[in-house]
């Protein structure tokens, strides 16, 4: 489901917040096609599920570290400029850019090129109160390096509970190089020997994980399993349960901001 019948979709869970992705060729209907914005918000005043973020999820067809002049990489700023203009109308607290598929970080050039638009778009975004993030799977160094190379104090980090692990990377050490720019809004989900597992049943070690994070401020944590399937209802409204279970300290409506 995607729009305003995601949004009903969460109210129905239960659920306080969600995320959306801008949509694109090949995915759901852009959020900025014509009608579609102004029912997302109709969705979201009439059931009471806050609009946390938007996801550019296209860039991963696009390729966020495109050559810049290149036809790809022309189309890649317009569309974070598009998703940025929506996200502004929405009043989202974030935008975030994936590193997967074409977009995936796998050599230095690919690194720099990436580290540039990620820099770009949080200097576009200054003064709209959307925060700006990357969400990939790099070693902490990696991370460090294209932190460094965006050389923007505003550019955050969305840590997923498992991709990392799926990497081969130690999520711990990650979230202890990098804590100060991980964002306030974690994704959660679990597998087993890389295929999507209900929360807790996995070898994610997602508990502690979450335990580990409750320590600074409050989460916004955002379900990212797999329910499509059979009995994927069932496996969403056990996952939220799940996860309420744990009585982690989350933000406040009015703090999600920042």
């Amino acid at each position: 489901m995607s729009g305003p019948d995601a949004v009903r979709l969460a109210a129905w869970c239960g659920a306080e917040w969600l995320q959306l992705d801008f949509g694109g060729p090949g995915r759901a209907p852009r959020l900025d096609e014509p009608g579609r914005l102004e029912a997302v918000q109709a969705a979201s005043s009439e059931h009471g599920v806050g609009l946390a973020g938007l996801a550019v999820n296209a860039l991963n067809d696009i390729g966020l570290h495109a050559a810049r002049n290149s036809a790809a990489g022309v189309l890649a700023r317009r569309t974070v400029e598009d998703a940025l203009a929506t996200a502004t109308a929405l009043s989202m607290p974030l935008m975030f850019l994936p590193s997967f598929r074409l977009s995936e970080i796998r050599d230095e050039g690919a690194l720099s090129r990436s580290a540039e638009l990620l820099g770009w778009a949080c200097r576009l975004a200054e003064g709209s109160g959307v925060a700006i993030a990357s969400e990939n799977v790099l070693a902490p160094r990696q991370v460090q390096r294209l932190l460094e190379l965006a050389n923007h104090p505003g550019l955050w980090l969305v840590l997923d509970t498992y991709n990392p692990v799926r990497a081969g990377i130690d999520l711990q050490a990650w979230m202890e190089a990098l804590s100060g720019r991980i964002h306030r809004q974690i994704h959660v989900k679990d597998g087993l020997a890389g295929a999507p597992a209900a929360l807790g049943r996995g070898d994610g070690d997602v508990a502690a994980t979450l335990e580990r994070l409750s320590h600074s401020d409050g989460r916004l944590h955002v379900l990212e399993n797999d329910y499509r399937g059979r009995g994927g209802w069932d496996r969403l409204r056990d996952d939220l349960a799940w996860l309420r279970a744990l009585r982690l300290p989350s933000l406040e409506l009015n703090e999600a901001q920042g």
